[in-house]
């Protein structure tokens, strides 16, 4: 029996992958709290969705529909970034990189 919680999540991944313009996935290794919560104050500021989600909920989002190529990338601690706008979710990352820790 799915949980619904979880059917809902997928129904929204879904909703807004599909109207994404752009989709950035990281890997978040390493990231402590504090960074990550300014990473998504920094997104929320651009009107990008930051999101960690189960990489099972995300493939199901994306499955049968034209973002499906994204569900090779899922495996480990991956972050999805997404937008409407073209390039806001690589100009968010690209700037906060510095502050991050370097990958493992």
């Amino acid at each position: 029996m799915p949980n619904p919680k979880k059917v809902a999540l997928v129904d929204t991944l879904t909703e807004d992958l599909a109207s994404a313009a752009t989709v950035v996935l990281s890997d978040f290794s390493g990231v402590n709290v504090e960074e990550i919560s300014e990473l998504r104050r920094r997104c929320r500021v651009a009107d990008v969705k930051f999101r960690v989600v189960k990489n099972t909920l995300v493939g199901r989002a994306v499955a049968g529909t034209a973002k499906e190529a994204l569900n090779a990338h899922f495996g480990g601690p991956t972050a999805i970034a997404y937008s409407k706008d073209l390039v806001a979710p690589a100009k968010v990352l690209k700037r906060i990189v510095p502050i991050l820790p370097p990958p493992p």
